[in-house]
């Protein structure tokens, strides 16, 4: 399997949870972590894979229980 897609099966996998109604699996401690997180599923669906995995780096340093910004990353 190739690493795009298993970006492309990250973000499907996200926005399935996401139109379920699903929260982060620990809640989200940091609105910070809530934007950057945002960035880098929209670097991802815009093909930068780098962005993307320096936002859910960040992002994992302010809420590092949040499971959906390690899928991210």
């Amino acid at each position: 399997m190739t690493t795009r897609a298993l970006l492309v099966g990250a973000a499907l996998l996200y926005g399935a949870a996401l139109l379920d109604g699903a929260a982060p699996l620990d809640g989200q401690s940091s609105p910070r972590a809530g934007m950057l997180e945002q960035d880098g599923w929209a670097a991802l669906k815009g093909g930068n894979a780098v962005a993307a995995a320096a936002s859910f780096r960040e992002a994992i340093a302010l809420d590092p229980k949040n499971a959906w910004l390690r899928l991210g990353a």
